[in-house]
């Protein structure tokens, strides 16, 4: 007899359910392995891996730490030794390099922040500097301006002059910041033809003004965006929500995504150390506070 468990995204046979069951074992074994070297990997999973001319959208409202999202596809490229060029204001630059050498030394982000090192901690983090500008594989670009053209113009340049980056992220953008643009193309039609140009993939972090609970995930942006037609993926993070079936670790993010994968959700722990970063997933969803605690 084949037994079924039926979920949210369909019936699974026995054989899948045991599969999944011994991933995420192995997964809560070794949490800190996992989140050290491979990021967030159920949200690479919800995506697939990130290919040249792909065009992904983190979406949320300001307390949903959708950056984070985005954050942590990135540093996952960069420790993949794919040359990424982060891009956003002078602030979101100084906070995501703080994080690159936070996950690097295993430090809180916000000591790095601070600066508050031991002399044998600052020892590691010159060190952790000098692999990072040995390896030339970590580009910044500070936005002075908020206009589309700006950023189309500034990444068409940088893009031009070092053809060996691969992935870029974007952050600092909200879905009204462009909405006074005039093109005959749409937003995300002239970022997808950019990627495809100089081969990169792109990770757009956009700040959305409105409630989302209500939306469908393609509809999470403006018309103006032509969402999803030009885009490979929209992950929309959301605030979690705990209820008598499910023990929810906090804090923790709520990601529903519509991307080549398909439909879909995902329960996701995130540590908000100062600026946030995603460590760890899947949540479980029986287990105590205390379990689901680093």
């Amino acid at each position: 007899m084949t037994i079924q468990l039926a979920t949210s995204n369909g019936v699974q046979d026995t054989a899948t359910s045991l599969l999944s069951l011994l991933d995420y074992w192995e997964c809560m074994v070794n949490l800190r392995n996992k989140s050290a070297g491979a990021g967030c990997f159920t949200i690479e999973a919800a995506i697939g891996e990130l290919q040249p001319g792909d065009v992904f959208i983190v979406a949320g409202q300001v307390s949903s730490h959708f950056d984070a999202v985005a954050r942590a596809l990135a540093i996952q490229s960069h420790n993949e030794n794919k040359q990424t060029l982060f891009m956003g204001d002078r602030t979101r630059v100084r906070h995501f390099m703080c994080e690159v050498v936070g996950r690097e030394l295993e430090l809180p982000v916000s000591k790095v922040l601070k600066a508050r090192f031991t002399d044998a901690q600052w020892w590691a983090v010159n060190e952790c500097l000098e692999k990072i500008r040995k390896l030339n594989a970590l580009y910044t670009a500070v936005a002075a301006e908020s206009a589309f053209e700006y950023y189309i113009k500034t990444l068409e340049e940088t893009l031009s002059y070092n053809p060996e980056i691969q992935v870029v992220i974007i952050e600092g953008v909200t879905d009204k910041s462009w909405l006074s643009e005039t093109n005959t193309k749409s937003i995300a039609q002239r970022l997808k033809e950019l990627a495809l140009r100089h081969k990169v993939s792109l990770i757009m972090s956009v700040g959305i003004s409105i409630g989302t609970s209500e939306l469908a995930v393609r509809n999470c942006l403006p018309e103006s965006w032509a969402l999803p037609a030009f885009v490979d993926g929209i992950l929309l993070c959301e605030h979690s929500v705990s209820s008598a079936r499910q023990v929810v670790c906090q804090p923790a993010i709520d990601l529903r995504y519509d991307s080549r994968t398909g439909l879909g959700h995902l329960s996701v722990a995130l540590y908000h150390d100062g600026i946030g970063r995603i460590d760890v997933c899947p949540l479980p969803a029986n287990e105590s506070q205390k379990e689901c605690e680093l």
